[in-house]
């Protein structure tokens, strides 16, 4: 064994057996466990390569708050999370109480879109992922079927599996089928998949028209209009976002 490993084609098939065993282990342990850690490591390195930008965020949006131009330096809405927990997902905040674009600090974030720069954060503390399924509200998550509540054993997301089979015609209806499936069969092999097809089709210039109209209309939103609940039903979901 020790002369066989002195050689080349040796030291070849060690290497190439110990990347194996590592892709195994990380493909068995990715839903339970390994996501996650994948998740923290690349949000925290991240993090330390836009540091000097973060730091000039906090410093302007603590003086954009000081000045009372902004009520907090951190915006944060409630959505339905991994197992149905509740979970406050941040931005960085860029509008005043009149919910206007406040002074050039707001204006700077908002035209640059840094401002959601604050999921970083999120992922790092567990609330969301690099990848999963969109965020819904309480709102929302009333009108879920059983079945279409199979979705929340799979995180939040940055970027929607959508990526991978949505065109500029996706609604709800596709985004629910999509995440449900997601869901229940997410992959270390599959997030791959849907990364790099992220990347090629921002590369390309894309964008997230992926999403199609669940991008721009909330879900309960588009029940109403195209009256599958009551203008009733809807106000009393609504009421479950200010809790």
């Amino acid at each position: 064994m020790e002369e066989f490993l002195k050689t080349w084609y040796g030291v070849l098939t060690f290497v190439a057996f110990d990347i194996i065993a590592l892709v195994a282990v990380v493909c068995i342990t990715y839903r339970w466990l390994f996501k996650r850690i994948l998740d923290a490591v690349v949000a925290f390195l991240c993090l330390l390569v836009l540091s000097p930008l973060y730091a000039v965020i906090l410093i302007r949006a603590c003086i954009a708050k000081k000045n009372g131009h902004i009520p907090s330096v951190l915006h944060k809405e409630k959505f339905v999370g991994k197992k149905g927990k509740t979970v406050a997902l941040s931005q960085f905040a860029y509008e005043n109480a009149d919910g206007e674009i406040a002074c050039a600090y707001g204006d700077w974030i908002h035209r640059a879109k840094i401002y959601k720069l604050a999921f970083l954060l999120d992922i790092l503390l567990g609330k969301r992922s690099f990848i999963g399924c969109k965020a819904l509200k309480e709102s929302d998550c009333v009108f879920l079927t059983d079945e279409e509540e199979l979705r929340q054993n799979a995180p939040i997301g940055v970027i929607n599996p959508l990526v991978v089979t949505g065109t500029k015609d996706t609604d709800y209806e596709d985004m629910l089928l999509s995440d449900n499936a997601y869901a229940e069969k997410f992959s270390f092999f599959g997030d791959c998949k849907i990364f790099f097809t992220w990347l090629l089709k921002n590369i390309r210039g894309e964008g997230t028209e992926y999403l199609g109209s669940t991008q721009t209309c909330a879900y309960i939103d588009e029940l109403l209009k195209d009256n599958r609940i009551t203008q009733e039903d809807y106000d009393e979901a609504k009421k479950q976002d200010e809790q």
